[in-house]
Parts: C-alpha cells; structure tokens; sequence
C-alpha cells in the first residue's frame, strides 16, 4: 500500500491505494518494438510526456480555482464533522467533483494544450 498526499491550499488529504499486479512475465504479450517506436516518434515531434503531465497538473489547478467555491463548502463541511465527514459531507463532495470533472475533461485538456502550443510558437 501506498500513502499519496494531495494538496490544496485549504486542504490536504491522504489516500491509500492499494496495488495489485495484473500480469504475470508468463501471461504478458508480445512487444512490438516497431509500433512502440513509431509512436515514440510522432511524440518526440510534439509534446514530451512530462510537459504533458505538467499541463495536466497546471489545468488541475486551474479547475481547482474555478470550483473554489465548492471546495471551500466541502472544507468547511470537514472541519465541523470531523471523523464523521465520510458520511455527512457526500453532497458538497459529489459537487465539488463534479465541477473538477466538468474542467478538466479530455476536450477541455485538449483545448488548453492547444492555447499552450499557441503560445509557445508565439515566443521568439
């Protein structure tokens, strides 16, 4: 098992997830060296995948700062129920999840890409 922290500004949480091993070195298929390296380069050509994740985290954080309000609903909510938050704050959960969805979508991640790139041809 593994501890991850998540951290915002009003709140930090810890999960644990818990690892399993899908496939045996016996159960594993075949690796096609040649597809794995013609994907490879079409990505060199645009976006590494750290930049990749960088955006990720960049539009995570920006969804996070446009559901505010509801984060800080379900913060406040925590911090009056205490141990018993799990049970009685499921609704400013659920809405505060569902506005962090609704932003950070694959469309929504595929359009800041986008203005991203834009802007990095834009610099001389």
């Amino acid at each position: 098992r593994a501890l991850t922290p998540i951290r915002h500004p009003t709140l930090t949480l810890t999960l644990t997830l818990a690892l399993t091993p899908t496939l045996t070195m016996a159960a594993q298929p075949k690796f096609d060296q040649g597809a794995f390296k013609d994907g490879q380069r079409d990505s060199r050509l645009s976006i590494s995948g750290r930049a990749e994740r960088k955006m990720k985290d960049e539009l995570k954080d920006i969804a996070l700062k446009k559901c505010d309000n509801f984060v800080k609903g379900f913060v406040e909510c925590a911090k009056e129920q205490n141990l018993m938050v799990v049970f009685n704050c499921r609704k400013q959960l659920r809405a505060m999840n569902e506005c962090c969805k609704s932003h950070t979508t694959d469309a929504k991640f595929e359009e800041y890409k986008a203005m991203r790139v834009a802007e990095l041809e834009k610099l001389p």
